[in-house]
């Protein structure tokens, strides 16, 4: 079954409704190996933000922050640079605070990577490529950009060690300060 659905600026497109190799409704111009990639890449951004997120606010709670604020509305690279702040405030030992810098600064340099993936739009041409097209028009190929699904797991297995030296960091900081979340 097909339904008709009116785009912005694009008239009448098609969207194609039923069955989507077992996903639901929608049918995507992607692999099942593509979308388990992707769906990794997201899982493991998302542990890295909520904790980060966390940390923040355990901060926060702290005296030797008291009154500041920190709106978790930012951009994600504002709320690290604030999370640096907020720790060079509480934690005396260098080791922590370079724990937090290198943690920031990896997690910084895949951003950018997971935001085309999250907020990219995937099209179709022809039968053999897939496009992440940006709201700018600019199109890129996936193969070009990510290279194959195995690639995209090689990203999300990048992002998941971010969020295992955060999760590191989180138990040694746990065994210093008893009232941490």
């Amino acid at each position: 079954m097909a339904a008709r659905k009116r785009g912005r600026d694009e008239g009448w497109i098609e969207v194609s409704v039923g069955q989507c190799d077992g996903y639901g409704a929608l049918s995507l111009p992607l692999t099942k190996a593509h979308c388990t990639a992707i769906g990794l890449v997201m899982m493991q951004w998302a542990y890295i933000e909520r904790e980060i997120n966390s940390e923040i606010a355990w901060l926060l709670s702290r005296s030797e922050n008291r009154g500041r604020k920190v709106s978790f509305q930012k951009a994600f690279s504002k709320r690290v640079a604030d999370w640096l702040t907020l720790a060079k405030r509480v934690y005396k030992r260098p080791a922590e605070i370079a724990a937090i810098d290198s943690i920031a600064g990896k997690a910084i340099a895949l951003k950018a990577d997971r935001d085309d993936l999250a907020h990219g739009t995937f099209v179709l041409q022809g039968r053999k490529h897939i496009f992440l097209k940006f709201r700018d028009g600019k199109l890129i190929a996936i193969p070009d950009k990510f290279g194959t699904a195995a690639d995209i797991e090689q990203l999300a297995h990048n992002v998941a060690s971010v969020g295992h030296a955060l999760l590191n960091y989180q138990t040694v900081l746990d065994r210093r300060y008893r009232k941490r979340p």
